[in-house]
C-alpha cells in the first residue's frame, strides 16, 4: 500500500477548508444565540410601561411644603393658617420624576386621544 493513500489530495483539502465557517466566527454566532432570549427578554421589560417608583404611579406626590394638609401655618408656628401656595390647598403636588405621568419611562408612552389610556407615541 502506498503512503498517504488513504488522506485525501491537497486540492481537495483546501475546497473543503474554505467552506468551513471559521472558529472565531462560529463561537460568536454560538455566544449571540445563547444571550438573545435575554437580551430580547430585558428589552420588552424596558419597553412596556413602567410605573414611576416615586410617586408608584399615581402621577402626584404629597405636598413638601405643607406636608399634605393643604395648609401652612397655624397656632404652633405663629403666622396666621392659610391655604399652602405650593399645591393651591390640593395637598399633593405633580410629580417631578416622570412629570406628573405615573410612568418611568413617558418619553414611549403617552395618552392616547381616543379614550385617555395610555399608548405607544406615534399612535
Amino acid at each position: 500500500m502506498a503512503a498517504g493513500a488513504g488522506t485525501p489530495p491537497a486540492s481537495a483539502l483546501a475546497e473543503w477548508a474554505a467552506t468551513q465557517v471559521p472558529l472565531p466566527a462560529a463561537l460568536a454566532v454560538l455566544c449571540a444565540c445563547a444571550a438573545l432570549p435575554p437580551l430580547a427578554a430585558a428589552a420588552a421589560a424596558q419597553l412596556r410601561p413602567l410605573k414611576c417608583r416615586r410617586c408608584l404611579g399615581a402621577s402626584s406626590t404629597v405636598c413638601d411644603a405643607c406636608r399634605g394638609r393643604g395648609k401652612v401655618g397655624g397656632l404652633f408656628t405663629g403666622q396666621p393658617l392659610a391655604a399652602c401656595a405650593a399645591c393651591a390647598g390640593a395637598g399633593v403636588c405633580g410629580c417631578a420624576a416622570c412629570g406628573a405621568t405615573g410612568l418611568a419611562n413617558s418619553w414611549l408612552w403617552k395618552p392616547t386621544k381616543a379614550d385617555g389610556a395610555w399608548g405607544a407615541r406615534g399612535e
